[in-house]
């Protein structure tokens, strides 16, 4: 039985998709810097068996390209560059920012996942950049937000696209509408600072984005940082959607282990929130939790009143000031469909460990698997965090590969509208279904996990924490899969 689990885990975690041939499958990533103090890392992780040749192009922010040689990535393996080491030293002045294309030949379009950490060591200020395949949207929305007068906020929007395009970005500024215009080089990018689209608030901003070209052309990212503080998060722009039920994925609350040291850190979540619509937007925020061996519930009111920006901490349990809180899990829902835009954060109480939540829908969550590399050994944590968005108990398979060899534990059910976490760091000292631990040597390796029943209802993220330097960082596919992971 035991190997008919690991055969049947293998050959879906392959994404064995059924197509005969291999196509080149791009994804992109709107931003990165290593501009001053700045590093950014692309972080490659090959989910198949096959070794992956990866093609990079960067782009400037006129539009001019740089392809360094391709990279190798063996199979079931991941490596982390530094954009520096890629660009070298005689393109760093032309590409001390811009965007990322990557592409790769596969059957499989989430052979290959990608995602970008970007570090500022002098503020420890951090934040992780997702790749995205190309859309089908002509329209994005999202939220900017300047939490205090030291932060810096803008947007980011880049056209991925060989030919110019006009962009038109509406904000919602109060209950004042404004508009203005800008013109995108092919594959140029343009930075838009807080102050343009609010120069006098300190609430969360609704900035819709549309344009000209084709859908898909052009993508953008919000992005918060805080130098005094060392807070800094994305805030991600996608299509706007009405919407009735949300799911915030893996949001920290109370105290966290931080590190294998026995570090605790207290944790914060927040929701930022913009009413669109002239009518009020009534609901509640459901947060489930683990504490003490046994799971929890509490509920918070929501109320929008027409076209208000709010931003709302999610109640911190009592449990949470003296132990910690685990596999949590926050839903909120409207009665009815409402145009709210909701971004989710999470943050320490120094503000220098902040990442944000990855937020999903019920359709989301359709055969649901996934594919995230890891890395613990000294002061960094890595925990795979998985949620059923459903009403039914659902049930978790997952592996945990490293060079030579892998993880394969029992079967896991999680409970109807709750999460589980599953510490990498542990599982050195956790016997998997052949009696065998995570070697004290293994400091890096993938996590790949599918959902056997019932269909469509697990989504997840791995979660990494390294306090020294007060990064927090997930990696999470914003599209969740279809079939293969990435």
């Amino acid at each position: 039985m035991r190997t008919i689990v690991i055969v049947v885990l293998t050959s879906i975690l392959n994404g064995a998709s059924g197509l005969l041939y291999a196509d080149e499958f791009k994804s992109y990533a709107p931003y990165y810097t290593v501009a001053g103090s700045h590093q950014s890392y692309l972080m490659l992780s090959n989910n198949s068996q096959i070794d992956k040749a990866v093609a990079i192009t960067l782009f400037s922010p006129s539009g001019k390209p740089f392809q360094p040689p391709s990279i190798m990535v063996k199979g079931r393996s991941f490596q982390a560059l530094p954009i520096t080491d890629l660009l070298g030293r005689g393109h760093l002045a032309d590409f001390a920012t811009g965007h990322i294309e990557i592409a790769v030949e596969s059957r499989s379009p989430y052979a290959v996942a990608a995602a970008l950490l970007v570090q500022d060591t002098s503020s420890k200020t951090s934040y992780t950049v997702e790749f995205g395949q190309r859309s089908s949207d002509s329209e994005l929305a999202g939220i900017v937000w300047k939490p205090t007068r030291s932060a810096d906020s803008k947007v980011v929007i880049t056209n991925i696209a060989p030919r110019s395009v006009r962009v038109e970005i509406i904000v919602k500024d109060g209950r004042r509408f404004s508009k203005r215009n800008l013109v995108l080089n092919p594959f140029g990018e343009r930075d838009v600072v807080f102050e343009s689209f609010a120069p006098t608030s300190n609430k969360p901003t609704a900035v819709a984005i549309s344009h000209d070209g084709t859908p898909g052309d052009v993508i953008a990212l919000g992005l918060v940082m805080d130098a005094l503080t060392g807070f800094s998060t994305t805030l991600a722009f996608t299509k706007s959607t009405p919407v009735n039920v949300i799911y915030a994925v893996g949001p920290l609350i109370g105290q966290q282990l931080v590190s294998e040291g026995g570090e605790y850190r207290t944790f914060t979540s927040v929701l930022l929130m913009v009413n669109l619509d002239s009518s009020p937007a009534i609901g509640y925020g459901v947060l489930r939790y683990h504490y003490a061996g046994t799971q929890h519930e509490s509920v918070f009111a929501l109320t929008l009143d027409p076209l208000e920006e709010k931003t709302v901490e999610v109640p911190n349990p009592p449990e949470g000031r003296t132990r910690p809180i685990t596999s949590a899990a926050l839903e909120v829902r409207f009665t009815g469909r409402h145009n709210v835009i909701i971004r989710a954060f999470a943050s320490d109480e120094s503000g220098d460990m902040a990442l944000e939540l990855p937020l999903r829908s019920p359709s989301d969550a359709v055969n649901s698997a996934g594919g995230y590399p890891w890395e613990i050994g000294g002061d960094t944590t890595a925990v795979a965090i998985i949620q059923n968005t459903s009403d039914q108990p659902a049930v978790l398979r997952y592996c945990v590969y490293f060079a030579g060899g892998k993880y394969v534990p029992d079967a896991i059910t999680v409970s109807p509208r709750s999460a589980v976490e599953i510490n990498i760091n542990r599982l050195r000292i956790q016997p998997d279904v052949l009696g065998a631990t995570l070697p004290k040597t293994v400091t890096s390796g993938q996590f790949l996990w599918y959902q056997e029943f019932p269909s469509g209802a697990l989504v997840g993220k791995m979660l990494h924490l390294k306090p020294r330097d007060g990064i927090a960082f997930s990696a999470c596919k914003r599209r969740v899969l279809r079939r293969y992971p990435g």
